[in-house]
């Protein structure tokens, strides 16, 4: 028996021996991107924008198309029931101009050097208000749940345990502050009766 089912096992044995046992693995995506959580947008002028995260160049609104490089435990991947992903952001229209804005996720393999291409975006949301009116302040919300026969699921389940994520944010304005109150990576396993039975 290979050394992951094993590991599977254990943790199933350590919970009770439950067929409805799962190994989860969670990530706060938001604490690796540190200081990029938060902070301010200024164009100048009303003006369509892109903004990407994490950004490695000091510029969000430049293309940093490697995103976030996420690394699991290999026993989870092997044995992976389902992918959620969650995020929470509040936004502050700044400028004068009106903000309209969608959050968009990204997700490739690890050895993709360009995760911002169309067959890697998995959800997108917009701002709520959208648009949002100078000086108010909106929130973005977007919860994804991969299952089996998703083609991000299997990049995931493929993958070796390694990964890229990415968030874009685009849409019009001036002047705006952004703030990811949330952004985590759940991975759960099979329930441990599936893992048994093979299916």
């Amino acid at each position: 028996m290979r050394r992951s089912w094993m590991l599977i096992l254990l943790a199933g044995l350590l919970a009770g021996c439950s067929a409805h046992t799962r190994y989860a693995f969670e990530a706060d995506v938001a604490s690796f991107l540190g200081t990029q959580s938060e902070g301010t947008v200024d164009l100048g002028s009303a003006t369509a924008f892109h903004v990407y995260l994490p950004d490695s160049d000091g510029d969000p609104t430049t293309p940093d198309t490697q995103g976030y490089l996420a690394d699991v435990p290999k026993q989870v991947t092997d044995a992976l029931g389902s992918v959620t992903v969650d995020l929470e952001a509040t936004l502050e229209n700044l400028g004068s101009a009106p903000l309209s804005l969608t959050a968009a996720l990204y997700l490739a393999p690890a050895g993709e050097t360009n995760i911002y291409q169309p067959q890697y975006r998995v959800a997108s949301t917009n701002l709520e208000p959208n648009p949002l009116a100078g000086g108010q302040s909106g929130t973005l919300a977007l919860s994804v749940n991969l299952q089996r026969g998703d083609s991000a699921f299997g990049t995931v389940q493929n993958g070796n345990g390694s990964f890229r994520l990415g968030l874009e944010l685009s849409g019009s304005g001036q002047k705006f502050h952004y703030r990811i109150v949330r952004f985590t990576l759940r991975l759960a396993t099979r329930p441990l009766g599936q893992l048994l039975s093979g299916n």
